[in-house]
């Protein structure tokens, strides 16, 4: 085969898997849709457990603080502390940070030291109990027999590509 014909195979295998790939998500929107109506209706992250299947869940998040302005908090940090709370490449030490947190507490939108009362820049609140990307774990059967029908599919492209009719 010349590099043309591999060229064009090449550009033919990357739209099949450009449009399995839209189509995907759309199936994968239209359960995270039901997911996020059903946690809505009945006020539970729904788990369901389909026989041959597999298990699709809709996981719910936690609230939690995070660095959204690392600037903000390494000058918060330098005005405070000792010199050995920030590096030398003036990035926060490790363990004070982990020491920070541990006495760091979430009012409304901000995080606050508990010790002084002190809103600490730097810090963003992740808000709990708001959905997450739904998880699907297909179980061992469900992975096996879509793989098997995938290559039969994907046979009976590669044989259209050469004009031969696959069974």
């Amino acid at each position: 085969m010349n590099r043309a014909d591999l060229t064009k195979q090449v550009l033919l295998y990357d739209q099949l898997a450009a449009a399995a790939k839209a189509k995907a998500a759309i199936a994968r929107a239209e359960l995270d849709m039901q997911a996020k109506a059903e946690l809505e209706t009945q006020g539970m992250a729904p788990t369901w457990r389909m026989k041959d299947v597999g298990t699709i869940s809709l996981p719910i998040s936690q609230e939690t603080i995070y660095i959204a302005d690392g600037n903000a908090l390494m000058d918060w940090v330098a005005a405070r502390e000792p010199v050995t709370a920030i590096d030398l490449v003036r990035c926060i030490n490790p363990q004070y940070q982990r020491d920070l947190e541990q006495r760091l507490a979430i009012s409304g939108n901000v995080v606050v030291d508990k010790e002084t009362g002190e809103v600490v820049p730097g810090y963003g609140v992740r808000h709990g109990g708001l959905p997450m990307a739904l998880r699907i774990v297909p179980s061992s059967e469900a992975r096996a027999m879509a793989r098997e029908y995938a290559d039969g599919l994907l046979a009976n492209f590669e044989a259209s590509l050469t004009g031969e009719v696959a069974e």
